[in-house]
Parts: C-alpha cells; structure tokens; sequence
C-alpha cells in the first residue's frame, strides 16, 4: 500500500472533526443529578421553598426546580439550572410581603420576597448573565392564591448586598 497525501488529509480531517464533537459533547452536556430533592410539602414556608429550589439546582435536579417554579415562569426561574456548577456560602433570609399588584397579580394573590446571598460557579462556557459569577446577592419572589396554596417561584432578581 502506498502513502498517498490526500488519503491522509481525509483521515486527519475526520479526526479531528471527531474530535471536537467528542469535547463539545462533554462540556456542554447536562451534569448529571447527584440526588433526588424531595418537594417540600405544600405547607412550606418561602424560606423552605427556596431553600429546597436551591438545593435542586445545587444538586442538578432540574426537574424538582421547574416543579417549584410558578406556571408559566418555568423557563424564567429553573431555566439555568443545567449551567450551574455549583452553589456555595448560601444564606436563605426572612421573606418580607409585597404588593401582588406591583408584580401584575391578581390583590387576592399572596406574594412575598425571599433574599438570598450565595456563591455562583458555572458550568465551563456557560456565563452567569445577570445573575454573575462569585458572591451574589439576588431575591426569589414567589406567590400563592391563597393561604392553603403552596409558594411557587415566579420571578428573580439582584437584591441589595449583604450588611
């Protein structure tokens, strides 16, 4: 058999296209779950709720956090969940009741705010957007239709530092 240059281009070349689609495939696949988050029960208070929502994407849960995102806002709350690392250093603090009508929710709707502080480390490539990387200081506000509901996450967002 004689060596022939363009043989050899092909062979390189599928290689190497091999290659790349074996490392983009390991860094961009889910993580996997390391354990199975319980749902809290429907009597839990908003620190719980997002406690354990934390605790989900922590553990690559994704399908307890999207269970504990409000309907609709699935993708707006659990839709990183598959880019976190890790979360480290959290501090889950008291929540403080808002107005539903500020957030567009019905004056019977209950609606609270739960701040949170924590350590963020993505996944290689996958940036952090508003939320960034490091310590961070960010709110869970979740609401209920009534007082035997259970607190759903709708929305997130920066919150004030730490004191």
């Amino acid at each position: 058999m004689s060596f022939r240059p363009g043989r050899f281009a092909v062979i390189a070349t599928v290689s190497t296209v091999l290659a790349l689609l074996i490392t983009a495939f390991l860094l961009f696949r889910p993580p996997p779950k390391s354990a199975d988050i319980a749902m809290p029960p429907p009597e839990a208070s908003p620190e719980a709720v997002v406690t354990t929502f934390l605790d989900a994407v922590n553990a690559h849960d994704c399908e307890t956090a999207e269970a504990l995102a409000a309907e609709g806002s699935t993708e707006d709350v659990a839709g990183r969940c598959d880019d976190v690392e890790s979360l480290t250093d959290v501090v889950v603090d008291q929540h403080v009741s808002e107005s539903p009508m500020a957030h567009g929710l019905s004056a019977t709707d209950e609606v609270v705010v739960v701040p949170v502080w924590l350590t963020v480390n993505w996944r290689p490539y996958r940036g952090g957007g508003v939320l960034g990387t490091g310590a961070v200081s960010w709110a869970y506000h979740l609401t209920r239709a009534s007082t035997t509901a259970p607190w759903r996450i709708f929305d997130q967002g920066p919150t004030e530092p730490r004191a």
